[in-house]
């Protein structure tokens, strides 16, 4: 993680020109990024943090471990959303509508400008709306309730395991 923060860091500094490239400007986002990373990791030797930069990183790894099912079906309803609403700018692509699909599972759905009449193809507002209601029952209430469910249901168990690995770090 040093490694890709320092060479970014490099590759920002450079001067190819009078102005930063589109890559330079990249590279120095990651770096910045990377180098917070690498802060919050360092802070794992301070007593007071050291659990709590263990915990994160349980739960992270909990939550990649369902990663690849919440982003199964992120894609289907994305695909069934991008056929069914290709007008409205959410979806006009699937790049689009994977985004718009997954940040619509945080909750932001904005009913009244994706879902009402006239963004529907003519004749498919009932299975639109039977789509967005499958979709805020599964994904936004059932999975958002899953990965809260991982994040805080063993808690006293990662505690427990945090304190013993960051007595073993020091």
């Amino acid at each position: 993680m040093e490694w890709i923060t320092y060479v970014c860091a490099i590759a920002y500094v450079i001067q190819s020109g009078h102005q930063k490239s589109s890559f330079q400007i990249a590279s120095g986002a990651i770096a910045v990024f990377f180098s917070w990373i690498n802060f919050i990791w360092f802070m794992k030797s301070i007593s007071l943090f050291g659990i709590y930069v263990i915990m994160a990183k349980k739960v992270f790894l909990s939550i990649c471990k369902v990663l690849p099912m919440v982003v199964l079906f992120i894609v289907a309803f994305a695909m069934a959303f991008f056929v069914l609403m290709s007008h409205d700018p959410g979806f006009t692509n699937i790049h689009n509508s994977l985004l718009t699909t997954f940040v619509m599972m945080t909750g932001e759905v904005d009913f009244r400008d994706t879902f009402l009449p006239n963004n529907a193809i003519a004749g498919f507002h009932f299975l639109q709306r039977l789509l967005l209601v499958v979709f805020l029952i599964l994904v936004t209430i059932g999975i958002t309730n899953l990965l809260t469910g991982l994040a805080v249901g063993d808690t006293a168990e990662i505690m427990k395991q945090s304190r013993e690995e960051n007595l073993l770090d020091k």
